[in-house]
């Protein structure tokens, strides 16, 4: 599994846009609360002291704390103190400039997990459900129904399972569940194919038979990639096509950076080695996108659902009652 750390860093390095650290001096005057950093956009947080930022937000020396003291716009640099610094003292700010936050990779990287699961490449997931005497309707995203794995007490669940995202999973509407199996209760049983079930609600599982307490039914579903919220997700795109949200956040950055590029690229390219011909961020754009779709032509299919059509005709039993 791969951080949302990791694939920032990947976009930022193909962007090269590694960050400059900028250090502003200003001195307050005792009224004013709202002040303006002079390079923007910033870094997220990275005005904060120590590990991983290593910046600093001083008033007289001292560390201030974010909310309590401050506020920052990270997009347009304004710093808003709560109570403004004494007059004749220093304010300094240490942070790092950046060309694209966090938040706007993280953006374009879930607008290709979501194209992805358009495409045929989805989260594979499990869930398991722990049968109870005489009840024939289970909900998917109750703790009781699929609870955690040590309530499977005559068989060890596989260590990377989650009930949690189970349960959270089977509540997206694009999810689908594929196949069931059965599990007899106890440790040398096996798994067997099992069809005596319906959906009745996307969180509902209605059983066909008669339940047998404390016997497991495993679900095999497809869901829809979680969206990366936070640097420190994780990503649950398989490793062998992990590249693919990168290439698609890339491919609309760098679109959106010709318009950048455009405004503050002042050589002219006949005259500097260091100028960017017209149209380079597009085209190059255009390539991420082209190995992205390379990548999703040979994505992963929707599985075939095996559950045998059941058939509920009240009024043909009638009828067949009354002959």
């Amino acid at each position: 599994m791969t951080q949302a750390t990791d694939l920032i860093y990947q976009v930022r390095s193909a962007l090269e846009d590694y960050g400059d650290t900028i250090t502003d001096n200003q001195t307050g005057d005792g009224t004013t609360t709202l002040w303006k950093l002079s390079q923007v956009p910033i870094l997220t947080n990275s005005e904060l002291s120590g590990a991983p930022n290593y910046g600093a937000l001083t008033v007289g020396g001292i560390q201030k704390t974010q909310v309590t003291d401050y506020v920052i716009n990270y997009d347009n640099g304004e710093l808003r103190f709560v109570t403004p610094p004494g007059d004749g003292v220093a304010i300094i700010a240490t942070y790092r400039k950046v060309v694209w936050r966090d938040e706007r990779i993280l953006d374009g990287l879930n607008a290709g997990l979501r194209d992805m699961y358009s495409r045929g490449s989805y989260k594979i997931g499990e869930c398991y459900i722990l049968l109870q005497s005489l009840k024939y309707d289970y909900d998917l995203s109750s703790a009781t129904d699929v609870p955690a794995a040590s309530s499977f007490g005559d068989q060890t669940l596989p260590s990377q399972y989650n009930p949690g995202t189970a349960r959270a999973d089977l509540q997206k509407s694009q999810t689908r569940i594929h196949f069931a199996e059965y599990h007899p209760y106890g440790s040398n049983q096996y798994y067997t194919p099992f069809y005596n079930f319906g959906r009745t609600t996307p969180t509902g599982f209605h059983l066909d038979g008669d339940p047998t307490p404390n016997d497991t039914i495993r679900l095999v579903y497809s869901a829809p990639f979680t969206p990366l919220v936070n640097p420190t997700d994780v990503c649950a795109v398989p490793d062998e096509i992990i590249n693919a949200p990168v290439w698609y956040a890339l491919s609309v950055l760098m679109d959106k950076k010709e318009g950048r590029r455009a405004r503050s690229d002042g050589y002219s390219v006949m005259q500097n080695s260091n100028a960017n011909p017209p149209g380079t961020q597009a085209q190059t754009a255009e390539d991420y996108w082209q190995r992205y779709l390379a990548v999703m032509d040979d994505a992963m299919r929707p599985m075939r659902m095996t559950q045998r059509r059941r058939v509920r005709s009240f009024e043909y039993e009638e009828v067949i009652r009354g002959q």
